[in-house]
């Protein structure tokens, strides 16, 4: 049996950053009165979707990021993914997962 260690992640101010090839943020998204708890983008990057945990899915445009689509998940959201196709999107929270088929 293998031993892993675990190593603390160190978490650095947003504007910190000092990667090669990535400067400060392009865009801030703050109409959220909860926490997001999971992002995720289309497989073709023209949508952004966003979950917080009071159950609110956003959908952004990427062009301009105005929300396209706005929906509340009854259980709240913690995570969410896509299809490889991208015409679902799963969400889940408090013991329960939704289900959402995406419309284009």
């Amino acid at each position: 049996m293998r031993r892993h260690t675990w190593v603390p992640l160190v978490l650095l101010p947003a504007l910190a950053c000092s990667m090669p090839g990535i400067s400060g943020a392009i865009e801030s998204l703050s109409d959220f009165t909860t926490g997001v708890g999971d992002l995720a983008y289309s497989a073709d990057g023209s949508l952004l979707f966003a979950a917080a945990s009071d159950g609110m899915l956003r959908v952004y445009s990427t062009s301009d990021y105005l929300p396209v689509l706005t929906a509340m998940a009854p259980a709240g959201i913690m995570d969410l993914a896509l299809s490889a196709d991208g015409r679902f999107i799963a969400t889940g929270g408090s013991g329960r997962i939704d289900l959402w088929r995406i419309a284009r």
